[in-house]
Formats: structure tokens, C-alpha cells, sequence
């Protein structure tokens, strides 16, 4: 027996899935916008940036690459992911775009920063971040995993 699905994961699958029903060609490797409060997938776009300049916020969405047409399993834990990236105030690294070397204080991992966090925020990062690293990629998972120990670590001592 099959879990119900919500409304806003049935409007992600089902928009890839007309992208690639309408012209299937034309929907591979493009880009959308996808609403983080909805599901609702946008227009096609030849590059992320594009889909990212055609929306009134960019924090309100996330942005994936066609593919393939999404089971609702997978479109679900898209979703699902997007979101809690979201809560947590992060985003899925954007592979058009070269990396940036943190200049500020406040984007400097927790063992390089002033000691100026309470203990209940540095336990609040540690919740929002343990559940998302499941879905990161390797190096990502390290360095978190990481900066999770250093935490713990400073609040123990």
C-alpha cells in the first residue's frame, strides 16, 4: 500500500512530466524553477541563470536541470530536500558558477569564527544541518560532518 501523496509533489512530477510530453527534446537538459512553497514547476529555460532571472525571488524556488521525467518517489524527495536546505537557510551548489572563498566573518565555518554564537544557536545549526547530510555530496558530507565535530566539541568544552 502506497503512502498519499500531496498536492505539491503530484504538481512537481506532473510539470516535469508535461515538459517532456509536449517536446521531449527541447525539455532534456533545461532548466526550470520550481516554487519551494507549491511545487510549481516554471517555463523552460536554457540555463539556470535564466530561470533564476525570470523569477520575482529567487530564495522562493529551486532550480533543477531536466533530466528525465521524475517518479513521484523521486519528486517528492526533491522536494523535500529543496525545502530543508531551504529551512536551513542553504542551497544546492549551482554548477554554473565558480566557487567563492568565504570573506566575512559570519561565512566562516563555526571553529574559525569569534566566539560570539550562544550555545543554543550553534545546537540549532547542528539539527538544521545533520538531516540534509544523507543528500550532500561526499566532500560536502566531510567537511560538515566536520564542522559539526568542532561544534560539538566547543560546546562541550
Amino acid at each position: 500500500m502506497s503512502l498519499p501523496v500531496s498536492d505539491d509533489v503530484k504538481r512537481l512530477h506532473d510539470g516535469v512530466a508535461l515538459h517532456f510530453a509536449a517536446d521531449q527534446e527541447q525539455a532534456l537538459n533545461s532548466w526550470v524553477a520550481v516554487a519551494l512553497a507549491d511545487g510549481k514547476v516554471s517555463e523552460l529555460f536554457d540555463t539556470r541563470a535564466d530561470a533564476v532571472r525570470h523569477q520575482s525571488n529567487e530564495a522562493l524556488y529551486f532550480y533543477i536541470q531536466l533530466v528525465e521525467v521524475m517518479s513521484l518517489k523521486e519528486a517528492e524527495t526533491v522536494l523535500r530536500v529543496n525545502r530543508q536546505f531551504a529551512r536551513a537557510g542553504m542551497r544546492l551548489a549551482d554548477p554554473e558558477r565558480e566557487v567563492v572563498l568565504p570573506m566575512r566573518q559570519e561565512h566562516l565555518p563555526l571553529a574559525r569564527r569569534p566566539h560570539t554564537q550562544t550555545a543554543a544557536q550553534i545546537m540549532q545549526m547542528i539539527a538544521n544541518v545533520k538531516p540534509l547530510l544523507s543528500v550532500m555530496s561526499r566532500a560536502d558530507r566531510r567537511y560538515w560532518e566536520r564542522e559539526i565535530r568542532k561544534a560539538e566539541a566547543m560546546l562541550r568544552g
